[in-house]
Parts: C-alpha cells; sequence; structure tokens
C-alpha cells in the first residue's frame, strides 16, 4: 500500500500531460492554442462537448484534440518548432524570386486546390494563429521608430505586419467587407491540374505584408464543371486579366498568421453588398420601402473590367454588363477607347433579378443587373434619320470593316452598313468615300447603301 501510495503522490506531482481519449471526451471550450496551455487544475465535474468532426482532406484544429502537455515537454517540442520554423523560412524565401516589386514563386502558390477549397468553405475556421514561439520571432522589434530629422512615427516591418494581420483576423471573424486592388494573376496548383478553379487573381492590400488571393470561382459567377480542360483555364485567366488594375470588395475566408498568406472572397462581399443595396429597403421607415438600386432608376458605379465589346460595372454588389449597343447610340469600334478600368460611370438600371449559386460548399444569393448607358442620352437619330433619302449620295468617312460590311459615317452624322465592292479600291479606314443610299429601315433606323466611283 505504501509503495502504491508514493507512486500515485509522484504522478501527481508531476506535470505530465494525460493520455489522448477519445474526441467525445474532449472539452471542446478551450481554445488555446499550441505554447499557450493552461496549468492543470483540480478535476470538477464538467459538462462535456462533442468535438467535430473534421471534414474529409482536413485535421481537427490541434488546440482541441492534443493532450496537454507538462511544462518541461511544451518547451523542448516549442524549440524544435522555432528551428524547423526558421530553416523552412529561409527555404522559403530562397525559392522566391522578385518581379515587378512583388515576391513571385517559381511555383506559383504550390498549394492542392483541394486544400484551398476547404479553407475557403463556410465551415472551415477562419484564422489560423500562429505559436507563441513564432510570434515572438516574427513580430521581434515590432516598435514605433522615428527618422531621424523627423517627429513622424514609423512603424517597422514587424509591426506592419502584426497591424496587417490584426486587420485581416478581425475582417474574417467579423464579416467586414475589405477593398483591396487587383495586381495580377497566378496558378494555385502545381500537380497538373487544368480545372479553371485553379486560376486566382493576386489582390494588393495595406502594405502588402500578406500574400492574398481570391480563386476564379470566388471572384466572378461561372459554370465550374463546364470550365474543366486547358483551354477552359486559359479562358478565365484571361478573362480575370483584364481586372487587372481594378478595386474591388472581397472578405477574408481564411488568413494564416504564420505563413503570411490569406484568401478573399469576393461573391460573398457582393452578396452582402447586394442585400443592402438591392433587397433591404434604403430607408428603413419610408413608407414605400424602396432599396437604394431598383429597376428604372439612375445608378452610379464602377469601371471593373473592359474589353472590346462591353465594359462590366460595380453597381452596389452587382457586377453589371453593358455591351457596345447599350453605351451609345452610334456605333462604337471598341469600349476601351471610351472607357478605362476605375471609370466612375452612371447606367440606368433595366431589369433586377435575385439568383442563387453553390461553390462547392459555398452558397451565395448574388443580384444580377442588366444596364445601359445611352438610355440616359437623348436619342437624336430620328432627327437624323430623316435627313437622309433613298437613291441620295453621300460623302462620308469609314470608321470599321468588318466581315458583313463597312460602317461610313454619312456627313460625320449617322452610321451607314455599306456592302463591301466587288470591284475598285480597297476600302482603308479612315479614308472618304462617295455613297448611294440603298435602303432605310425606319422600325430599326438604320441605313444601308453602295459605294460610288467618282
Amino acid at each position: 500500500m505504501a509503495t502504491e501510495k508514493k507512486a500515485m503522490l509522484a504522478a501527481s506531482e508531476e506535470d505530465s500531460a494525460p493520455s489522448a481519449g477519445s474526441a467525445d471526451e474532449m472539452n471542446t471550450t478551450d481554445l488555446a492554442t499550441e505554447g499557450e496551455t493552461k496549468a492543470p487544475e483540480k478535476k470538477t465535474a464538467v459538462r462535456k462537448r462533442k468535438a467535430p468532426v473534421p471534414s474529409e482532406g482536413t485535421s481537427a484544429d490541434d488546440s482541441t484534440n492534443k493532450p496537454k502537455k507538462g511544462k518541461k515537454v511544451r518547451e523542448a517540442e516549442e524549440e524544435n518548432d522555432a528551428a524547423s520554423d526558421s530553416s523552412s523560412m529561409e527555404d522559403a524565401i530562397s525559392s522566391l524570386e522578385i518581379e515587378g516589386g512583388r515576391i513571385i514563386d517559381e511555383n506559383d502558390l504550390g498549394e492542392d486546390i483541394d486544400e484551398i477549397r476547404h479553407k475557403t468553405a463556410f465551415y472551415y475556421p477562419t484564422v489560423a494563429k500562429a505559436s507563441r514561439i513564432v510570434r515572438q520571432e516574427m513580430y521581434e522589434g515590432d516598435k514605433d521608430f522615428r527618422r531621424e530629422g523627423s517627429d513622424q512615427k514609423t512603424l517597422s516591418p514587424g509591426a506592419l505586419r502584426k497591424a496587417e494581420y490584426l486587420e485581416l483576423s478581425l475582417a474574417a471573424n467579423g464579416n467586414k467587407i475589405l477593398t483591396g486592388e487587383v495586381v495580377g494573376v497566378a496558378n494555385a496548383d502545381t500537380n497538373g491540374n487544368e480545372n479553371a478553379s485553379t486560376v486566382m487573381a493576386e489582390i494588393s492590400y495595406g502594405h502588402d505584408t500578406f500574400l492574398i488571393y481570391i480563386p476564379s470561382y470566388l471572384f466572378f459567377d461561372y459554370p465550374i464543371k463546364q470550365h474543366e480542360s486547358a483551354q477552359d483555364k486559359e479562358e478565365i485567366k484571361t478573362r480575370m486579366a483584364k481586372y487587372i488594375g481594378a478595386e474591388i470588395k472581397f472578405c477574408v475566408a481564411y488568413v494564416s498568421e504564420k505563413d503570411g498568406i490569406a484568401y478573399g472572397d469576393r461573391l460573398k462581399a457582393c452578396a452582402m453588398r447586394a442585400k443592402r443595396h438591392y433587397i433591404m429597403p434604403e430607408n428603413p421607415k419610408s413608407k414605400n420601402g424602396l432599396p437604394k438600386f431598383f429597376t428604372d432608376c439612375i445608378a452610379e458605379g464602377t469601371v471593373i473590367y473592359t474589353a472590346k465589346q462591353c465594359i462590366i460595372v460595380d453597381v452596389g454588389g452587382a457586377d453589371v454588363k453593358i455591351t457596345v449597343d447599350e453605351l451609345d447610340y452610334s456605333y462604337i469600334k471598341d469600349a476601351r477607347e471610351l472607357y478605362a478600368v476605375g471609370d466612375a460611370i452612371r447606367i440606368k438600371i433595366m431589369e433586377v433579378m435575385e439568383e442563387k449559386v453553390t461553390k462547392y460548399d459555398n452558397k451565395y444569393t448574388l443580384i444580377k443587373v442588366t444596364g445601359s448607358v445611352k438610355r440616359l442620352k437623348k436619342d437624336a437619330r430620328p432627327e437624323l434619320f430623316a435627313q437622309f433619302k433613298e437613291g441620295g449620295i453621300y460623302k462620308g468617312q469609314i470608321i470599321e470593316i468588318i466581315e458583313t460590311g463597312i460602317f461610313v459615317k454619312l456627313k460625320g452624322k449617322y452610321d451607314c452598313l455599306v456592302a463591301p465592292p466587288k470591284y475598285g479600291a480597297t476600302p482603308v479606314i479612315g479614308q472618304t468615300r462617295q455613297v448611294r443610299v440603298t435602303t432605310k429601315d425606319p422600325d430599326k433606323l438604320r441605313i444601308s447603301g453602295i459605294f460610288i466611283s467618282v
């Protein structure tokens, strides 16, 4: 008996970790991270909760599934972690090269796309905190200082990184919408995956102490299952590249303090903004209860995408695609000659539709809007149309050549589609030619003609 009592006494005095039990025996209310475990307390009756079962491809949180460890054991493990973290960080830095002022990994992100899908899913924890030892190394010397001859305080690199991590983690936990700029396009998967979902937008935010990426399927809405080939991947990459330079709104889906990387979710930000501007009443106390934007209203937005045949405008969380036909009543050769990314623009909202979309495990309610710019202008075509008579001959300038014909601006006022000539000189853009009007369509206000020889 004495021997047993001595053994029990020695065991109780040692600050050793208990053996790992099943998930049902873990108390999930203790969310302390590694290196911050609490001192052992007397055993008391506690209502125990069932620990969450990790999703396929992910592991359970170490802080909830690992048993408490003794002080000496913890210190030894932290020293080993610090050594491995230091060497791994040095290896990572040596494999990076500077390009255009940004750090770009030679192997792109080098992270499996399935892992990124888990991290950006709504059910996955949004913040991954670093251990105490790693934080001490990262934020060493994170004090404010003053440059010589200046009274203004300047933040050290460690202080900037710490402040930015706090901003990103608070935004992740509080569903706060942030603003960043699209500065590049990256590829997430190095395993030969040709799915378009592996394409990422690189976002510049704050002081750029964190690398922030938004997967294409969380950047804009497109059918993922219809974009699984290498050609589709290049199409999405080309499309996303046209957003470079645009200022966009996004939510933080996941941030890792240790790795200095975060993944954003633009669709979530769009859904939150659209609900506030298109669904909820702008003034709850108003009798009509209308939202800020609705059909036939005039709205202001920002151009975030330009192409030859269309532009896309961000209006209150809705991506409004406006084709060249709705930009002006006259012929437009290239929309990029009129608008650039970042331009403020006024449009007339023609139709508002609510659409529910699913991106893997995430579900969103988005607002689809059709809009027009030319509907805000006076249509001068009816008056000008009457000035041109069938059979009349008028001087005009060639403004565009397409497969179906040649566009000529008659008298510098009205567009006329001329049939390609079978004989004579080859038409050239900018050339002045004489045109005979052959037909007029009063319903569509269109004029057709042919070139005549002088």
